[in-house]
């Protein structure tokens, strides 16, 4: 694991920002598709079979 901060030893803690390197740019893209991300909502308009079975045809090739 690459992603790093800097570690500032006057103070005895970390910076707070990431050290800006080539690791850097994969980690603040996938953060930022993370953050942004939303489900699609369902653009199918109401099916008349919500139950999920679809009746059978008369004289179809299933036979019913």
């Amino acid at each position: 694991m690459h992603y790093r901060r800097d570690y500032n030893q006057r103070l005895n803690e970390f910076k707070a920002t990431p050290v800006h390197d080539w690791a850097s740019h994969g980690a603040d893209a996938f953060r930022g598709l993370a953050v942004r991300h939303q489900q699609p909502k369902d653009q199918r308009p109401p099916s008349a079979y919500s139950g999920g079975q679809v009746p059978a045809i008369p004289g179809g090739w299933m036979g019913a």
